[in-house]
């Protein structure tokens, strides 16, 4: 076989024509599954082999480093040779036309930007704890491409003008030594082909053919880039406006939309076979994202053939759900072809109740793009609290407790206090024997501690609920969250572990068992092997598992309680939709409480199994059956993967062997 053969015959009929398509815009539409990236792969491949275009002239853009360097070993392997194409992401892109066309020497993470902007807010005699809310200001403002010198824009956008002054100084300090952040990698190589054309005029005689993945996630500049250095007729862009979820990083549905305004007789593919999912969770899927008015219609094909409905639970309370979903889990784990599991939830809050019950059955699992609940700072600043009560010789906790929230001490006064403790064998001492020794601002700060520290102590006799509620109150922690957490999910935490305290409380649990639990469930996390996933559902986006269970589909979480515009609630439709596509053979909708969601509606009921209560699954070795709605039921014949019982009520029925709702008694 011929190397063009290999590049073409695994194609289907739409990937052959989006391989072959040149001469037009392109545009591939690939549903969930349906192999958009093989597309790009043998597409980079296949012009390497036939067509006129040398290597260093084709432009690869994706979002993440690693998906970069995934697609070119893939080319690698596909062509038999090394070649160097541009694969990159559009932030490298941007830094290697700015480090060609500009002085960029430096560029600054996000942590780099915001020590620079807390050292300049201190000099203002602003509150350093407002530095993240006004880097994601800046970010929001380069997104629109708007800079100081622009203050009229910036005013329409909500900055004052001490905001824009600044602003300027920001900007002024970073580009005083030659740096740029991380927006201005996307805004200024936009600003920067505008004022010199001839910078944008040399990428688009250096490239030949242009592709980019993911093209639903890419934000107005990014956009603004590939219609500056594209050629109108050698631009291949492949994504799924129903997958688009990132509006709040930027992302704009709208540049799907755009590009076939943009770019005159664009060639718009379908990819539309799913290779993933069984045939019930894609129908479901696709019936559900279709109440979506923003899209371009198009219907899922399915390859994969099993009788496995979508399955639904529907609970009345969280810790029901959690109880339910990990008794499913505890099944699963049986059966290996089922495996990797993965729970998904629409805020990082939420995996708490399902932590715990986890630890409590001895289950391993693994926190996907986060850590687990106990491990979030905001959880472990208050906890540290109560850790220094119950052991005052625990210096960590008593250091990080202090710096909590901003008291006029820094790290000649922790010197102090870990010496004198060192000496007494007790921190609540330590500080108290260093503040006598100071004055002003330093003393009143490690005084408010203390006080703070004994009224927790008195708090703690009523209950470990009231003490977490103080401590919130007393340190204005709310506050500190909503002017420094743009998402809302930190805030969700702290509130989440008052509600779980109080929930400890009323069962009588003290501060040891607490503690304890916390610390479990921590080195469980850290010791997690996969068969387990737990993940937000943003964070699911690109993957797959054999089994997916998704909880809490319920107004107010899904679509989230703060979302309300109807652009809002098709992003929060997507978003279910991604959850549900990633997988592959068996998909449980759980509720917790009496409002599902709004979404499930759109669902036929024929797809759906209703569960009434947990079941096993365990491998076939016996004669008889248990199915959780029919019952018991007595093994005819078992013949091509399919079982004949007959049941107790005295019908005959026939189920797949490897479906999920029957147990196989011995």
């Amino acid at each position: 076989m011929g190397k063009e053969e290999q590049i073409l015959k695994p194609l289907n009929e739409a990937q052959l024509e989006a391989v072959l398509s040149f001469g037009r815009p392109l545009l591939v539409l690939a549903g969930p599954g349906a192999g958009k990236t093989r597309v790009i792969v043998h597409k980079i491949a296949y012009i390497l082999l036939k067509r006129p275009i040398p290597f260093h002239r084709i432009l690869g853009v994706t979002f993440t480093n690693k998906a970069a360097g995934e697609m070119k070993e893939r080319v690698e392997k596909m062509v038999g040779r090394e070649v160097p194409v541009d694969l990159m992401t559009f932030h490298s892109f941007g830094a290697r036309v700015l480090r060609k066309f500009s002085e960029l020497k430096t560029i600054f993470d996000r942590q780099d930007s915001i020590s620079i902007l807390k050292r300049l807010m201190k000099e203002r005699g602003w509150k350093e704890t407002k530095a993240s809310s006004f880097m994601e200001k800046i970010s929001r403002a380069k997104l629109e491409l708007a800079y100081p010198w622009d203050p009229d824009r910036l005013f329409y956008m909500g900055f004052d003008s001490e905001e824009i002054d600044l602003y300027g100084e920001y900007q002024q300090k970073i580009e005083e030594v030659k740096g740029a952040d991380f927006d201005d990698l996307i805004a200024k190589t936009v600003l920067l082909m505008d004022e010199e054309p001839q910078v944008a005029e040399y990428f688009r005689n250096l490239y030949g053919y242009i592709l980019v993945d993911e093209f639903q996630d890419t934000n107005p500049g990014q956009y603004e880039i590939l219609r500056r250095i594209a050629q109108k007729d050698n631009i291949c862009v492949v994504g799924d406006e129903d997958q688009s979820i990132y509006s709040w990083r930027g992302a704009s549905l709208e540049n799907i939309f755009r590009f076939e305004r943009d770019f005159p007789d664009t060639k718009v593919i379908i990819l539309d076979i799913n290779y993933r999912s069984l045939p019930a969770i894609v129908k479901a899927a696709s019936r559900m994202i279709s109440a979506n008015r923003k899209r371009h219609p198009k219907e899922l094909k399915n390859v994969k053939q099993g009788a496995l409905p979508v399955f639904f639970k529907r609970n009345y309370s969280r810790e029901e759900e959690a109880l339910f979903v990990v008794e499913l889990i505890s099944s699963l784990l049986e059966r290996r072809d089922l495996l990797p599991v993965a729970v998904f939830y629409r805020a990082n809050y939420q995996s708490r109740l399902i932590e715990e019950a986890l630890t409590r059955r001895g289950i391993p699992y693994k926190i996907l793009g986060s850590v687990g609940f106990f491990e979030r700072k905001e959880v472990k600043d208050i906890i540290a609290y109560l850790r220094v009560l119950h052991n005052p010789e625990d210096e960590v906790s008593l250091i990080r407790a202090l710096h909590h929230i901003p008291r006029g001490v820094g790290k000649s006064t922790d010197e102090m206090i870990l010496e004198e403790k060192a000496k007494v064998k007790d921190g609540i001492l330590a500080v108290k024997k260093v503040a006598q020794k100071l004055k002003g601002r330093r003393r009143q700060g490690l005084e408010d501690f203390l006080n703070l520290l004994e009224k927790t102590r008195e708090k703690l006799k009523a209950g470990l609920g009231e003490a977490v509620e103080y401590i919130v109150e007393a340190t204005d922690y709310r506050r500190v969250l909503q002017e420094t957490d743009q998402t809302g999910a930190r805030l969700e935490n702290v509130e989440e572990l008052i509600r779980m305290t109080r929930a400890i409380q009323a069962l009588g649990m003290g501060l040891d068992e607490f503690l304890e639990r916390a610390s479990l469930t921590t080195s469980l996390d850290e010791k997690a092997r996969a068969d387990v996933i737990l993940s937000t559902l943003h964070a699911a986006k690109g993957l797959e598992y054999e089994s997916v269970i998704i909880i809490t589909v319920d107004e107010g979480f899904i679509p989230h309680s703060k979302v309300t515009t109807t652009e809002g609630i098709e992003e929060e439709r997507r978003l279910l939709y991604v959850g549900m596509t990633r997988a592959k053979k068996l998909l449980l909708l759980s509720t917790a409480t009496y409002l599902p969601s709004r979404f499930l509606m759109s669902i036929p009921s024929e797809l759906v199994q209703v569960v009434e209560e947990p079941w096993e699954v365990v491998p076939p070795s016996s004669g008889r059956i248990r199915h959780p709605v029919l019952g018991y039921g007595e093994v005819i014949s078992r013949e091509g993967g399919r079982i004949t019982a007959r049941m107790e009520d005295g019908r005959v029925l026939t189920f797949r062997e490897d479906l999920a709702g029957i147990e196989f008694l011995d």
